[in-house]
């Protein structure tokens, strides 16, 4: 009996062993976007002239933002939920505990 041999199969009599090389390549991808503003051309120039590193500014200024946003989200969030439970009583809440309490 004829065994055909093909990397990566190794034969031997009734013995087939398979080889498995596995590589394994850890790639660090950074997945960034690119922003594209007009600004005034002397200031353009004057953080040219001293070196400012605009892509830690423009970072740095849109991660404030994104801050400043979501808290104000949240705060708006915060009053929508205290409006609403502004009519509720003492014996309202302890009606919904008690509710919630027998459903679980």
């Amino acid at each position: 009996m004829k065994y055909a041999c093909h990397l990566p199969t190794i034969c031997s009599g009734f013995l087939y062993t398979t080889l498995y090389t596995i590589s394994v390549y850890i790639v660090l991808v950074s997945y960034l976007a690119v922003i594209s503003v007009r600004v005034r051309r002397e200031l353009k120039e004057e953080a040219e002239r001293l070196n400012v590193d605009l892509k830690t500014v423009v970072e740095k200024a849109l991660e404030e933002e994104i801050l400043r946003k979501k808290a104000e989200l949240l705060k708006s969030r915060v009053d929508e939920t205290l409006n609403a439970m502004r009519n509720l009583t003492v014996e309202d809440w302890v009606k919904a505990v008690r509710e919630t309490r027998q459903k679980w």
